[in-house]
């Protein structure tokens, strides 16, 4: 069965007006590095999803475009496995679960293979339940009770529309008065809400929050090349990244409840990107540093964070400001 789930109150919401202000330290941040998989071939590391018992998932790349997807548990084993020429995990369930997605010998993303694999190993290729097509995109958030979401190319040029798939109803998540928007559903709490972020066509990606039904619009500070919601947690704290003027990709929390607005940084990378975040606030974080570990996990309770700032919405609305395109990311295959 399908459903259609449409965004209201206007196409591209963005924040009218914010305030900033500088808030308190916070109570603690620490940055742990994570070794990288030892790989004969030279392959790198990129760590994308985390779950409370410290498992991570992620990828493994070659400079020719290929890869595998990578699983570490708690203890710092890693296992690889592959759905295709590039595999890459993007999250991972209480249950060690994956999702995540591969594409083919031809490394086209049009042509990619949604999928989740279970602890043991066992790979589950997404379908639409309503017309039994494979779901080509990308499968990222899932809730304990095995509701996933992600996105799907709908074979209209590059649009994607979001999804939830629970179990034999897949929900569509598009933009009212806007079809040719592209939705990129990216978490899933157990409460129900939702996060992600929406592209349209020649414009830059906004962050979203749905929580009751209602959709809030998000763009972070300095991210005028665009602004992404990656996941979301237990406690209301959104993880995502924001692209700045020079098309450098920076990573942050945002409390959805407090309005606490948190950058992530890490010393000598121009580029830190975060996809995953636990119930315990920790955040995985992944980087174009070299020539050592270029993965890390955040965690905000342990020493004093430098500064965290306070953002105060004061209303959401509309915006026609001209800016440039996004540009593509700078170490990642796609969002």
């Amino acid at each position: 069965m399908t459903r259609t789930s449409m965004m209201r109150g206007g196409a591209l919401a963005a924040l009218v007006g914010a305030a900033m202000a500088l808030g308190a330290p916070a109570q603690a941040a620490t940055y742990t590095a994570v070794a990288s998989y030892v790989d004969p071939l030279g392959g790198r590391t990129a760590l994308l999803g985390i779950n409370n018992a410290g498992w991570l998932t992620g990828s493994l790349s070659y400079d020719d475009g290929t890869g595998l997807g990578l699983v570490r548990d708690a203890g710092g084993a890693y296992t690889t496995f592959s759905v295709g020429a590039f595999t890459q995990g993007r999250a991972i369930s209480e249950a060690n679960q994956v999702s995540g997605y591969g594409l083919g010998e031809a490394l086209n993303f049009n042509s990619s293979t949604e999928f989740t694999r279970t602890d043991a190993g066992v790979v589950d290729i997404l379908q639409n339940p309503d017309n039994g097509q494979n779901l080509r995109g990308i499968a990222q958030g899932m809730t304990a009770s095995g509701v996933i979401v992600g996105d799907y190319l709908t074979g209209v040029g590059n649009e994607r529309h979001g999804f939830i798939l629970d179990g034999a109803t897949f929900t569509d998540l598009t933009l009212v008065g806007s079809p040719t928007t592209s939705v990129r559903a990216r978490a899933l709490t157990e409460a129900g809400d939702l996060a992600g972020w929406t592209l349209a066509p020649g414009g830059i990606s906004q962050a979203f929050i749905r929580s009751g039904g209602v959709y809030q619009f998000f763009s972070a500070p300095g991210g005028v090349n665009g602004t992404t919601f990656e996941d979301l947690n237990a406690n209301g704290v959104a993880v995502g990244n924001f692209t700045d003027i020079d098309g450098l990709s920076h990573a942050f929390t945002y409390d959805i409840q407090s309005g606490v607005y948190t950058n992530l940084e890490i010393a000598g990378a121009t580029s830190v990107q975060a996809f995953g975040i636990n119930d315990s606030g920790q955040v995985i974080l992944t980087t174009n540093l070299q020539g050592g570990p270029n993965n890390f996990i955040y965690d905000p309770n342990v020493v004093p964070e430098p500064a965290t700032w306070a953002l105060m919405i004061l209303g959401f609305g509309a915006t026609g400001v001209a800016v440039r395109r996004r540009r593509r990311d700078i170490h990642l295959l796609a969002k």
